[in-house]
């Protein structure tokens, strides 16, 4: 009965955490998603793209559980606010921005000057919302070195349209 139990709980244990690791590359990650991706291009989407239309940039925080009554907030990268468009949704938005970062990883597309969406060799958790009467698109990575460039780029991104 012990080896049994032990067996199911080794089994739990290697499926529990076998869903939160992902060790594909960002490439591979790209690759994964190409499919998808026909006709998704900036061209294709200027209003996701202009860095005019972001209105402003926050820092993206995660707040993580560091004792029995504290936590603690850490960087993630960055969240963009983006104005309404007419004709624009959250699910445009997101596969236009992960389409982005695809092309860029499988180099059929270029970078944006200070691109927000895309690091060179990186691939980053993209995550679009509707907020208010605009969106939002969490630009996020678990490294804080990466979290810290993609807030910095961010910024850069929408101080160039003013």
């Amino acid at each position: 009965m012990r080896l049994l139990l032990s067996v199911c709980a080794a089994c739990l244990a290697g499926c529990h955490f076998g869903a939160f690791w992902d060790f594909r590359s960002p490439t591979d990650h790209a690759k994964d998603s190409a499919a998808r991706c026909t006709g998704y291009t900036v061209a294709k989407n200027p209003a996701v793209f202009a860095p005019s239309s972001v209105e402003k940039v926050e820092p993206a925080i995660t707040h993580v559980a560091s004792g029995p009554i504290q936590d603690e907030a850490r960087l993630r990268g960055a969240l963009l606010y983006l104005e309404p468009s007419p004709n624009l949704t959250r699910e445009m938005i997101q596969r236009a921005v992960e389409c982005h970062e695809v092309h860029v990883l499988l180099g059929s597309e270029n970078e944006l000057p200070s691109d927000p969406y895309t690091l060179p060799g990186t691939w980053l958790d993209i995550d679009a919302q509707s907020q208010g009467d605009g969106f939002t698109v969490a630009v996020r990575s678990d490294d804080f070195s990466t979290a810290k460039h993609v807030l910095e780029r961010a910024r850069q991104f929408v101080a160039s349209s003013r």
